[in-house]
């Protein structure tokens, strides 16, 4: 079973890209795991699972904050 700490950095990050997300949007943390990872809840990820979403989820928000920041300019 994932960490608390785990499950508490996959929900800030999650937060911080729906927070940056500008089409409006948003889904929830449960939903996305489900379609890309075929997790139906946080209780059920592995100790080893969480740092391989972290990561997607870090790659995504490295991106968002790109562009975001490239809209400001």
């Amino acid at each position: 079973m994932a960490t608390p700490l785990q499950l508490r950095k996959l929900e800030a990050t999650w937060n911080e890209i729906q927070r940056l997300k500008t089409n409006g949007r948003k889904t929830s943390l449960k939903s996305y795991l489900k379609n890309h990872f075929k997790v139906d809840n946080l209780k059920f990820l592995s100790k080893t699972r969480p740092g391989k979403i972290i990561s997607v989820l870090e790659r995504i928000l490295a991106k968002k904050l790109e562009e975001y920041i490239l809209k400001a300019c």
